[in-house]
């Protein structure tokens, strides 16, 4: 087809709200550009541009609208215009395209005419390319950036740790290893945290020369029990939870600008690692939503615990070299992982099962109640997770009285 032919064809506009348009055209001018970026360097003359994609074609628009109800149709397209859905249009020399408009011009200067002017932007029809956060990489990246703020202030917020602030350190590795060993079965999770020990606590010998490293080596011990994953997630916050309240109830004691810091950092590690932990629960560990949320009532309590007693240690001002505030970037990393932690949680939650109570009407059974209430299996699944969840002895396996309580999860 001729260019003349082509020209030949209306322009149809349908605008966002689903109206239908044909006005007179002309100008049909289109521009192009590309995504770039543009790399320089101290020691090389020039600049390297990277291309990639083409970016959405620009077109000017200019439009005429006609005869004798000219100003009620181009009051009625430029009314259609304000709805933000994209356009369709139909052109004669490009065929068709969804455009957003980004600029319209309206002209009635002429008589018996509306004059529009302005510049489309073609649009992809598909939503943008979405980025998949999995919930327990980001804890784990965000945990690991806190870490490392959280050293980097004790490092540098620590001047001359006393042999009194160092035995602070290393008697709650102490006390954090003799609770955590009990918790690891596995010969290999054993060796792996007494080394981490051993090395945290050798590191603490010379942390008045190399704080930095020493907390760095006692973050590395920390972390280490939460993340073993043969664990319920239950058992690693009480873990966690047992040795900051053991943390806590030093807080009395604590009196010097280096302990307030041991303090915070200490505390910070252990509520990130109950982040951390909650992250990467076993199978079965959010079976139901009451799970989910005692996991959330502990987070919260203890996090909220922790801030309570930092506040206490704050002093009015940081005047004077013994003035002791928290760390703003550690809070803050601290905040953030929390808030993202319980946002997931409530996610999970909101997506659990329910619990569901009934008092039983007549006597039975537990193969007939996991029948009736989840439905029974080849690998009896159904029917252990009934027992465990009823809590159901040896004296009722074989009988459930009337009136018995029952919970169960839909």
């Amino acid at each position: 087809m001729s260019w003349i032919e082509q020209i030949k064809d209306n322009l149809i506009i349908t605008t966002g709200d689903g109206k239908l348009y044909q006005p007179d055209w002309m100008n049909a001018s289109l521009a192009l550009e590309f995504n770039i970026t543009e790399f320089n360097f101290p020691n090389v003359a020039g600049t390297l541009v990277d291309r990639r994609q083409p970016l959405g074609r620009k077109y000017n628009l200019h439009i005429f609208f006609q005869g004798d109800n000219h100003l009620d149709i181009s009051t009625a397209f430029m009314d259609s215009a304000n709805d933000p859905r994209a356009w369709d249009l139909s052109h004669p020399m490009y065929g068709k395209i969804t455009v957003q408009p980004s600029s319209l011009s309206v002209n009635r200067d002429a008589m018996n005419i509306t004059e529009i002017t302005g510049t489309v932007m073609e649009t992809i029809t598909t939503d943008n390319p979405k980025t998949s956060v999995v919930p327990a990489d980001k804890i784990f990246a965000d945990k690991q950036a806190l870490d490392g703020v959280a050293a980097a202030e004790f490092a540098n917020s620590t001047a001359n740790l006393q042999p009194t602030s160092i035995n602070t350190i290393t008697a709650n590795n102490a006390a954090y290893q003799a609770q955590a060993a009990k918790e690891v079965t596995d010969k290999q999770e054993s060796e792996t945290l007494l080394n981490l020990y051993n090395e945290a606590q050798s590191a603490m010998v010379q942390a008045s020369a190399y704080p930095l490293i020493a907390i760095q080596k006692t973050q590395a011990f920390i972390n280490y029990p939460p993340s073993l994953l043969s664990n319920p997630v239950t058992t690693r916050l009480q873990l966690l939870n047992d040795q900051l309240d053991n943390l806590n109830a030093s807080v009395e004691n604590i009196i010097t600008k280096n302990d307030k810091v041991i303090y915070e950092t200490t505390g910070a590690s252990f509520l990130s690692n109950m982040a951390l932990a909650s992250g990467f629960p076993q199978p079965g560990n959010y079976g139901n939503r009451n799970q989910v949320l005692s996991v959330i009532s502990t987070i919260l309590t203890a996090y909220n615990a922790f801030m309570a007693y930092l506040d206490s240690l704050q002093t009015a001002n940081a005047g004077s070299p013994t003035s002791y505030i928290p760390s703003a970037d550690t809070i803050t990393g601290l905040s953030g992982l929390m808030n993202y932690t319980i946002s997931n949680l409530f996610n999970i939650a909101f997506n659990s099962k329910q619990e569901r109570v009934v008092f039983l009407e007549d006597d039975s059974n537990v193969i007939v109640l996991t029948h009736r209430f989840y439905g029974l299996d080849n690998a009896d699944v159904n029917l252990e997770y009934f027992i465990d969840s009823n809590e159901i002895g040896l004296n009722e396996l074989l009988l459930v009285k009337k009136g018995r309580r029952i919970v169960y999860y839909v």
